[in-house]
């Protein structure tokens, strides 16, 4: 069994997503469930303590960062 995880990584100053092989099948699966365009509110929120108003992102992830 995959227990998934997600931890922020102070050193590195990132959070890190484990338990899961990021392979073909988990991939096709992931992108058959369809895309759901709605903020996550995690993803937001820790967004948010870390940088401005005026920040930019320059690269946040792959795709269209389902999280």
């Amino acid at each position: 069994m995959n227990e998934k995880k997600a931890f922020y990584d102070e050193k590195n100053r990132r959070i890190v997503h484990v338990g899961t092989v990021a392979d073909d099948d988990y991939w096709d699966s992931h992108w058959a469930d369809g895309i759901v365009l709605r903020p996550d509110r995690f993803v937001v929120e820790t967004t948010k303590r870390y940088l401005t108003g005026s920040a930019k992102v320059l690269d946040a992830g792959c795709g269209l960062a389902n999280t």
